[in-house]
């Protein structure tokens, strides 16, 4: 490749250096002679500057080969020179800024020969050369720390003409080359035109996909299962039942969706009924009654049921518009309001969107990110109400369209529909945009519903706490407040919030008591003890241990003798 691109170019440099002799700015590193040098001001710790750089402006978008680079030789000082040069790094641009380039070459070790060559294929306008030495940075064995930047000269070859390569830059580029930029030295291309792909941008797409070099996916959602369009992606035939505009990406949620409006309008030329506002036809139009002033109704709605509770991402009205009577129809339009429901009925939803001034646009268009059935569009005419300027006080409502978008299944969210929300989200219900839960399931908690509940907490929104009584006391579990590990003394129940029954005592009160506590009283439900002492004839601390009672009597009856018992079960006699 014997073409130099920077020769004679325009360069800059900087720190420059201005009393350098013989002459040393930035042009004589690329005026082909390679005894005329560069310098610049040091830079380093003991300088104001702590970094250098060289930009060549090619005076066009190039395509690169090579970028050759010889540092200023002092032959008594060829390791403080190499040292100076080492760390360097080479840029392209298509401006003159580094940074919105990309690295073509970073030196770090060994140090570099002063005579430097490496390649770089790409097409750019700019070369960038930059170094630094930077306070408190500890540099590789070898580096200079105070540096002056001497090129004698930076030389770049490649083809100055763009759609050509080779290394006489005589052979035309694949005619399916992005931008017709191929690689410099086999031609191959660097970026495929849309509908294209492979190396050198011969194969079409394969079904379902399109784009530049064949990586965007089609929708999935053209007429009868077509593919879209290699080039554009556009389902050319139209769109699956459901599926809106050239992508066939948006899902509309209300097209030919079943709805209802009030007051019914029976004398319409076309058709003017409810349906016309979800047939996906802009030019056809409901029209109601009139409402307001002089007319018997105050209030108008049209209610669209999406036939299942969806994931609402947007909804858009297209009011009737006639041309001459602009105001007239937004001002019929004005006050409107926007519910979304799980019944047909505006009071059991939310307010999604309430309009007061100003006047609407008659194609309006708002957010509303929530889950719903129904959406309510509801508009009111009330005797003894001022309205605000422009309003109109008798109204017909005519709806060419109501479009309602997001996603058509549940548990998914995204642009595309197609990521699942959460794991923990409550009715695996998440934000359409960005899949946070909109409730957690019984146990979480956190945006994302990642989180368990706190030590201590579980249940619906971590709002119960633990009853404390879990053995060993072990916290309880996080979703369901049971003790998995069983219930302390003295306590059952599922939550191992009851205290033993009366009989009964230790952990999960599985044990019985004696029965024979002083008085027919209960033993103690976390130990079982007898603190109030036994019944006669027992001892021991749960009164377990039975003296023979009769027999003793029998004993005292033929010997004649006083039989004492005393707590710990030892007998003595005394005659009598």
């Amino acid at each position: 490749m014997e073409n130099s691109l920077s020769k004679g170019k325009n360069s800059t440099i900087l720190p420059s250096y201005q009393y350098c002799q013989p002459v040393c700015g930035q042009t004589t590193a690329t005026d082909g002679n390679k005894d005329t040098c560069t310098n610049t001001e040091a830079i380093g710790p003991s300088s104001k500057s702590k970094t250098t750089s060289f930009s060549v402006d090619l005076g066009g978008t190039r395509s690169i080969y090579s970028i050759s680079i010889l540092y200023k030789e002092y032959t008594v000082y060829l390791l403080r020179q190499r040292g100076r040069f080492a760390g360097f790094s080479l840029y392209i641009s298509d401006t003159p800024k580094k940074e919105d380039g990309h690295l073509c070459y970073k030196n770090i070790l060994p140090l570099p020969p002063l005579e430097f060559s490496t390649t770089c294929i790409g097409y750019s306008r700019y070369v960038i050369f930059y170094n630094e030495r930077l306070d408190g940075v500890t540099y590789p064995e070898g580096y200079e720390t105070q540096i002056y930047t001497q090129l004698c000269e930076v030389d770049i070859k490649g083809c100055s003409d763009t759609g050509v390569y080779g290394s006489s830059c005589n052979l035309p580029c694949p005619k399916n080359c992005n931008e017709h930029k191929c690689n410099i030295v086999n031609g191959t291309c660097l970026g495929c035109i849309p509908g294209w792909t492979g190396d050198m941008c011969t194969e079409t797409c394969v079904g379902g996909f399109y784009g530049p070099d064949c990586i965007s996916y089609c929708s999935g959602h053209c007429l009868n299962n077509t593919h879209c369009s290699r080039e554009t992606g556009h389902c050319d035939n139209g769109c699956s039942p459901g599926y809106i505009e050239k992508f066939c990406s948006k899902h509309s949620l209300s097209k030919d969706q079943t709805s209802s409006i009030l007051p019914i309008y029976h004398l319409c030329n076309p058709p003017c009924g409810p349906t016309t506002a979800t047939d996906g036809n802009k030019d056809t139009c409901t029209n109601t009654d009139a409402i307001g002033q002089n007319s018997q109704s105050e209030t108008t709605s049209l209610s669209v049921d999406l036939n299942g509770t969806r994931s609402i991402y947007s909804i858009s009205i297209q009011f009737k518009d006639y041309n001459r009577y602009i105001m007239r129809q937004r001002g019929r339009f004005a006050g409107f309001s926007l519910y979304i429901s799980d019944t047909p009925k505006k009071e059991d939803g939310h307010l999604c969107y309430k309009n007061t001034l100003p006047l609407p646009p008659l194609e309006f268009n708002t957010t509303c990110i929530v889950y719903g059935r129904y959406v309510i569009y509801y508009n009111e005419r009330l005797d003894g109400v001022t309205y605000p300027d422009g309003y109109k006080y008798q109204i017909y409502t005519q709806l060419c369209e109501v479009e309602v978008r997001g996603c058509a299944k549940a548990g998914v969210y995204g642009s595309n529909c197609n990521i699942p929300c959460p794991e923990n989200c409550q009715e695996n219900k998440c934000d359409i945009l960005n899949g946070t839960c909109q409730g957690c399931s019984p146990g979480w908690t956190g945006k994302m519903c990642h989180l368990k509940c706190p030590l201590g907490f579980y249940g619906l929104a971590c709002k119960d706490h633990c009853e404390g009584h879990c053995r060993e006391n072990l916290t309880c579990h996080h979703v369901t407040g049971r003790c998995e590990g069983g219930c302390a003394d003295g306590w059952i129940g599922r939550l191992c919030d009851e205290p033993c029954k009366g009989g009964f005592y230790g952990p999960d009160c599985v044990h019985n008591c004696s029965g024979h506590c002083l008085n027919d009283t209960y033993c103690s439900r976390e130990t079982g003890y007898c603190d109030n002492g036994c019944s006669p004839g027992y001892t021991g601390d749960f009164c377990q241990n039975h003296v023979l009672q009769d027999s003793m009597e029998i004993i005292a009856m033929e010997s004649a003798v006083k039989i004492v018992i005393i707590k710990d079960a030892t007998v003595w006699m005394e005659h009598v």
